[in-house]
């Protein structure tokens, strides 16, 4: 029997009322699962006012900086003092130094000449020098993947910051300061500053064009970066009027913020001299969300040159944080950023999220762990994307085996290798622990995301490297900089450090028994007594040193390039600690020949002739550590 008709029209009206009602809810469904949630600036700036007021209020910092890009419009800020001197308030348009951020400049103008096909990335940095050469090493030539990537096997070196000479061209610099090779090219990471000068000198040479003015005019210009110097401030080669508006910078004194000379990073500026406004910082992301597409439509870089940007340089980086070709690569809750941060006395950071089309800059004018801009910076991102940090991180499982295989003693890669400044190495092994499989480093703790891959919770990221027989050899380290190499127990400075500390020890046994033998019997022979003089010595010799470890120890932290040009480097502890090593070093000779005296009727009872080999023992001990770092004979030329 069939349905009748007014049964069957009331149900077909029913039925395409509902189609009409569910099908908009699904599409809404549909949309809301791909895109980012509607957002609102207004409450994504007053977000922003109460974490930097939070930031500044004490004065540490005492102003800082914001911009932040999105699709529903830009957001340009300053917040607190430019000049605790002046009082002058920071804007918008106040500039603030970058640092390392400036190297985006250097990479930006390699890759543009990459595209005119006249740097191979992959060929020998030497062939486009022009009167410098990097010294032959390791059976491999340097290219400019490895300065990009910061894998140039480079040793760290302070020279350029505090050589006394500033005021000499770029070609001068890298000619003085080119670095000790100490690793084969490609293998490990280790940020560099030299690095990036070379390739500044690479494009000056390429292109035929000071590099300054080929930045100038083919990145600045073309982009409207009006509001952007790219010298060290105060030294008369920015426009005047942009130095006036440069913010000062700041040190704490007292809990106070007191203005501050600003760092000099010329002659090596392209690694870091640059200053730009909020309003600047905001054109730069926008330009980079654009991949390098001008307001006129054309472009800085190929389509394939910014598809490189983001890729990694080398291939055992993949999945961690890393420099990839001049830029850092690293990751918000699963988000992918392309930027750099920059330390100059001002601290600051600055990344894009493509996938979002989300830019953010953060600035300050001081430098204390206090005034990382790195957390309102993901911060914002975070309340973007409405992601949930802390409860992801605390959803990921732990992996004990794989968590109880990176546990070790691991000793970061960049660093001075030989030299005075080479002992700032002792003691700064950073120790990894197994935690219910996680891993906890420097505080921070890390749980596993993939294989050899692990995340903190504030989104920094390790990658384990492995040797080719699958045991671990190093970290890929968190924000991509540096690799920290696994090393032994008598391949850590521990053993140094322990030498040290025993001949200290020895030494002040050695007085007190002399001091306790006074108006004493004893047996002494004359070969007992030359042992004695050289025992007394080396214990003299020995807390003496000491005593300018202290100095040294104290002196070494509180080395202020911005003070170099006034007071000149503070050599007096360095020299003497470098002249008590060498002392050392000949009466370390004296006191092991004394064995023989010691041994061979010295008169001495068992005990004191087992003092004072051990005393030899370790004393030679801590001289070979020295000598392995390179400090005896050594010198201050930076």
């Amino acid at each position: 029997m069939g349905l009748r008709m007014p049964f069957v029209r009331a149900f077909l009206v029913i039925a395409l009322f509902a189609l009409v009602c569910v099908l908009p809810a699904q599409s809404s469904t549909a949309q809301s699962a791909t895109e980012q949630p509607t957002l609102d600036l207004a409450s994504l700036e007053n977000f922003i006012d109460g974490y930097v007021a939070a930031k500044t209020v004490d004065m540490e910092p005492p102003g800082m900086t914001v911009a932040v890009v999105t699709p529903q419009g830009t957001i340009t800020r300053g917040y607190g003092m430019a000049n605790m001197d002046t009082g002058e308030a920071v804007t918008e348009d106040t500039l603030f130094r970058i640092g390392s951020i400036s190297k985006l400049l250097v990479w930006l103008s390699v890759h543009m000449l990459v595209d005119e096909g006249k740097i191979d990335l992959d060929a020998d940095v030497n062939t486009y020098l022009k009167g410098v050469a990097i010294p032959e090493a390791f059976g491999r030539p340097v290219t400019m993947r490895d300065l990009m990537a910061h894998r140039p096997g480079f040793e760290d070196s302070i020279r350029s910051f505090f050589a006394p000479d500033r005021n000499i061209t770029l070609r001068e610099a890298v000619a003085r300061d080119i670095p000790r090779r100490v690793a084969p090219p490609g293998e490990r990471t280790s940020y560099s500053n030299s690095g990036s000068a070379i390739a500044a000198l690479v494009v000056e040479d390429v292109s035929g064009t000071d590099y300054y003015e080929f930045v100038g005019t083919r990145i600045l210009a073309p982009a409207g970066l009006t509001s952007t110097t790219l010298h060290d401030p105060g030294t008369g080669r920015n426009p005047a009027a942009l130095d006036r508006r440069t913010a000062a910078a700041h040190n704490l004194m007292n809990g106070m913020a007191k203005v501050a000379p600003y760092s000099p990073v010329r002659p090596h500026e392209p690694a870091g001299a640059v200053s730009m406004s909020a309003k600047d910082a905001a054109r730069f992301m926008q330009l980079l969300l654009r991949g390098t597409a001008l307001d006129n439509g054309e472009r800085l870089l190929s389509a394939k040159s910014w598809a490189r940007i983001a890729t990694n340089a080398f291939p055992d980086a993949a999945g961690g944080d890393d420099m990839s070709w001049g830029f850092m690569l690293n990751d918000v809750d699963g988000a992918a950023t392309i930027g750099h941060g920059g330390t100059t006395a001002f601290r600051s950071w600055l990344f894009i999220v493509p996938e979002s089309g989300i830019g953010v800059f953060v600035s300050s004018n001081m430098t204390t762990a206090q005034t990382r801009g790195e957390d309102l910076a993901w911060s914002i991102v975070r309340r973007i994307a409405g992601t949930d940090a802390l409860a992801a991180f605390r959803a990921r499982k732990g992996d004990v085996a794989a968590a109880q295989e990176v546990a070790g003693t691991y000793l970061n890669n960049r660093r001075p290798f030989y030299g005075v400044f080479a002992l700032d190495t002792l003691g700064s092994e950073s120790e990894v622990t197994a935690d219910d499989g996680f891993i906890v480093m420097d505080g921070a703790r890390y749980a596993p995301v993939g294989d050899d891959v692990w995340v903190a919770l504030n989104g920094l990221r390790l990658r384990v490297d492995r040797g080719e027989d699958g045991t671990i050899e190093r970290l890929h380290g968190a924000l991509g900089s540096a690799t920290m190499e696994r090393v032994s127990l008598w391949e850590s400075t521990l053993p140094l450090q322990a030498a040290i500390a025993l001949s200290g020890v020895f030494a002040i046994i050695t007085l007190l028994g002399m001091w306790w033998r006074i108006g004493r019997t004893n047996t002494t022979t004359p070969s007992g007594r030359r042992a004695m003089w050289i025992a007394m010595i080396s214990a003299l010799l020995w807390l003496a040193f000491m005593g300018v470890i202290v100095g040294f120890t104290v002196a070494a932290p509180g080395l202020d390039p911005a003070m170099v040009d006034k007071n000149g480097f503070p050599a007096f502890w360095f020299t003497l600690f470098l002249a008590t090593l060498v002392a050392l070093a000949v009466q370390a000779v004296l006191h092991v020949s004394g064995l023989y005296w010691v041994w061979r009727g010295s008169g001495w009872g068992w005990w004191r002739r087992v003092h004072y080999t051990l005393f030899g023992i370790v004393f030679a001990f801590a001289l070979i550590g020295f000598a392995q770092f390179g400090a005896i004979g050594a010198t201050l030329d930076l």
